[in-house]
């Protein structure tokens, strides 16, 4: 299909000391002299893909449904020249999607600067802070979605709203080496999508947002400076969770394999690898998660006499422990330390009662461990 770029020459020189950018029709300059318009706008790009959804491609020389600034999505001047594209970035089931190939791949160990700019629609009744970006070796499948995981996201509560002015979603990739697709849009399903606010005097059900200006270029001239600083390695609980946590003042954070977020919480045995991004240097830390057996457990039995002594029964790993007892309005009866514990009978009366009880063990490989218990028992004559 023929189409018009108002570039004077395609693929232009770089000027020197200017890194290129690796995202064809970055600002969606080009297009299609006749496109195919259709209920669901321009959905189809020179330069750029899309998914299963229908991702539109809006330009001044497009039809009055599909121009700028005004169109059927709304109203938005583009950021830069004539032309953006739209998505919708919630709901998830009606999730919209940009994909490119890239100039060239990626380069193993090569630092990267990312961006775009995006724009809520006027006529929006949602509005998110879920959107970003991921770099891929193969090209992207609908189906697949939920496997990938952002390389750059915008920043968790930072909710794009602002249906006027152009915010900026910016970070850092380290590449792996041959990376050749970019894929823009909510990466998370329903049930991880961080932030959602409703927005008054919206018309459509959903977060559109108009797109432009994606940039990826190496960054700086420097190279890679990499600096590794110490992780902390943790040794956790069966069963329980740890929280890693990322450098406070960093730029942005790229945990491997796991996402955007500047600390995480794992329950899981393993090695945790997180670059820390300070504009075009990264700190890495990488931190060293153990389970270990920490049984610190106390119970009692469920049906008692009255007045007869409490006899609890603890896990190995208690070194102490010391124990409350309220009737059935939360008023407390006694308390007891393990050491004096012994004799202490229970009520007189029949009746449910509630025990409270704090705990302090000693793990397996000597790790300090206080916990708090709770439980209900009865009292029968």
């Amino acid at each position: 299909m023929p189409f018009t770029c108002f570039w004077a020459v395609l693929f232009a020189v770089v000027p020197l000391g200017q890194a290129q950018n690796l995202v064809p029709d970055g600002g969606f300059e080009q297009y299609f002299d006749d496109p195919p318009y259709t209920v669901s706008l321009v959905n189809e790009s020179p330069q750029w893909g899309r998914l299963d959804g229908t991702t539109d491609f809006f330009h001044r020389g497009y039809r009055a449904c599909c121009s700028v600034p005004s169109n059927t999505r709304g109203y938005q001047v583009p950021a830069q020249g004539d032309g953006h594209a739209g998505i919708i970035a919630y709901p998830a089931r009606r999730g919209e999607f940009l994909v490119a190939e890239l100039l060239s791949p990626l380069e193993e160990g090569q630092l990267y600067e990312f961006r775009f700019k995006a724009n809520l629609s006027g006529r929006s009744q949602y509005a998110t802070d879920d959107i970003g970006a991921a770099f891929l070796k193969a090209a992207p499948v609908q189906g697949e979605l939920g496997d990938y995981v952002y390389h750059i996201k915008n920043k968790e509560g930072r909710i794009l709203s602002d249906t006027a002015a152009w915010a900026t979603v910016s970070g850092h990739y380290l590449a792996d080496g041959g990376e050749r697709y970019l894929l823009l849009g909510n990466l998370h399903d329903s049930d991880r999508i961080t932030t959602v606010k409703e927005i008054a005097g919206g018309q459509d059900f959903w977060a559109y947002y108009y797109i432009d200006e994606v940039l990826l270029q190496t960054c700086g001239g420097q190279g890679v400076q990499l600096e590794a600083i110490p992780g902390t390695d943790t040794v956790i609980c069966q069963g329980t969770q740890a929280v890693l946590q990322g450098l406070p003042d960093a730029d942005a954070y790229y945990w491997e394999g796991i996402g955007t977020l500047q600390d995480i919480v794992v329950e899981q045995a393993g090695s945790y690898v997180l670059n820390n991004f300070f504009d075009c240097s990264i700190k890495r830390q990488v931190f060293k998660v153990e389970t270990d057996n920490c049984d610190c457990s106390i119970s009692l039995p469920s049906l008692n006499r009255r007045a007869a002594p409490a006899q609890p029964e603890v896990s190995i790993n208690v070194q102490s422990y010391g124990l409350r007892l309220y009737d059935a309005a939360g008023r407390l009866l006694w308390q007891a330390s393990q050491a004096s514990l012994p004799g202490r009978p229970l009520p007189n009366v029949s009746g449910t009662y509630f025990w409270q009880a704090n705990l302090d063990c000693l793990s397996e490989r000597d790790i300090p461990i206080s916990r708090s218990m709770s439980g209900k028992l009865m009292v029968v004559d």
